[in-house]
């Protein structure tokens, strides 16, 4: 039993300080530790700024909204599929998928005997 709970104490334990060690990884290679420490020594002087200024930062207050109203509120007519068209970037998948179905062709042809550039000839011949 106490075993147990020491397994599992031990693992949430270094779960924790792995998890810790990513952040900071993560917050460091964002920025060098000598910036983050003006930028956290900076942050509470700035929020006074803003109150001495005259800038009164309010509290968000949670509205009250049934599912069918905010449904009604961002709803779009039409289908939910998206046409191709409207990706971003449309022309330049659709090129990429063209060169793959050619290199997937033509490594078929190959794996049947056949040249790529010898495809064309073979299928007019039948």
């Amino acid at each position: 039993m106490f075993e147990g709970v020491a397994v599992i104490v031990l693992t949430v334990v270094v779960v924790l300080v792995v998890a810790v060690g990513v952040i900071i990884a993560l917050a460091v290679t964002r920025r060098p530790a000598d910036q983050w420490k003006s930028h956290l020594r900076n942050q509470p002087a700035s929020w006074t700024e803003l109150e001495d200024e005259g800038v009164v930062l309010d509290d968000v207050d949670p509205q009250e909204v049934s599912l069918m109203d905010m449904l009604a509120t961002g709803a779009q007519s039409g289908s939910a599929y998206v046409e191709p068209e409207e990706i971003p970037g449309y022309e330049h998948l659709e090129s990429a998928a063209e060169r793959i179905e050619r290199l997937q062709s033509a490594r078929g042809s190959e794996q049947a005997g056949e040249r790529p550039d010898a495809a064309g000839a073979a299928d007019s011949g039948r």
